[in-house]
């Protein structure tokens, strides 16, 4: 059941922040894949990766998406899209941020300094690593959260300006004094306030998982949910769902994306009418250095 929605206060503090990334979200519900492994907030020994106990569905309640479709076990290339995303405006309106769902449960813009304070260093060297991103819902005790898979253990989270970048002067990441001299010099940045582009993938294969989850006690506190929107900045990435915790059919993880699937390129996508009652999506970078931002989701 989805419960009511409520507004939900900027935490003032990194303190009073890590309190309510460990309490409220408490386990990540999404552990078990090969080369995962235990994390927690240090401090409060919280585990994001402890759900042993989860029971396996029967077989004949899981919901195999690609069974019998000929694109099984073939190459994104080789894939037909299973459903159609519908442009939200013009190339114009690319860059300008924007939840454009009023239902929007949760919504993910990379731009929220509440999330920054719980990652390592605010992520001001890019890199996200865990928690990963975990971000508030309208209702006090739902989340949504973002992941890396693939063959690496992190996601890229750029800046909007093109002149941040590594100092030397400072020893960590500033913007340059003088972009075509980066030796003369930076000036610090803020890395919560900074405005940020989006996840890139750095390598096609490469890609992030997305679930929501309450925090209400039970083996299995994952939310089923509707994804309505994302925007593609640049390069091309498939989007897959699946609307049970079955297998993704795969023999190859970094190549072959089971699921609901569906190729987008740049643009700004309603996927409403597409990805409904998922139990976990998955976006991954079909080219090189490929962004994405602007994740919205109704929870269910």
């Amino acid at each position: 059941m989805k419960r009511s929605n409520g507004n939900i206060a900027l935490l003032a503090t990194a303190i009073l922040v890590l309190f309510a990334a460990s309490s409220i979200f408490g386990a990540d519900p999404a552990s078990g894949n090969a080369g995962e492994h235990n994390q927690t907030l240090a401090g409060h020994g919280r585990a994001f990766d402890d759900l042993a106990a989860k029971p396996v569905p029967a077989v004949d309640t899981i919901k195999i998406a690609d069974t019998g479709r000929p694109g099984d076990l073939k190459s994104p290339d080789a894939r037909d899209n299973d459903w159609e995303a519908v442009p939200i405006g013009g190339a114009r309106n690319l860059t300008s941020g924007r939840s454009v769902h009023n239902s929007n449960d949760c919504f993910v813009d990379f731009n929220d300094p509440s999330v920054f304070q719980v990652l390592p260093n605010n992520a001001i060297d890019g890199l996200v690593y865990s928690p990963f991103w975990i971000q508030n819902c309208s209702a006090a005790d739902e989340g949504m959260r973002i992941r890396p898979i693939g063959t690496t253990s992190h996601f890229h989270l750029g800046y909007e300006d093109p002149n941040i970048g590594l100092c030397s002067d400072l020893g960590t990441f500033g913007r340059f004094l003088d972009p075509g001299n980066p030796a003369d010099g930076c000036e610090p940045i803020d890395a919560l306030t900074e405005p940020r582009k989006g996840a890139q993938m750095h390598l096609p294969g490469l890609g992030v998982r997305i679930f929501a989850f309450e925090s209400a006690p039970g083996l299995d506190p994952r939310l089923q949910f509707n994804m309505n929107q994302i925007r593609v900045l640049s390069g091309e990435f498939e989007v897959c769902f699946v609307q049970s915790d079955g297998p993704w059919i795969t023999s190859a993880p970094t190549n072959e994306h089971p699921g609901y699937c569906s190729t987008l390129g740049p643009g700004n996508w309603d996927v409403s009418a597409g990805v409904v009652d998922a139990y976990e999506v998955r976006i991954w970078a079909l080219t090189d250095g490929a962004v994405f931002t602007d994740i919205g989701i109704t929870t269910l």
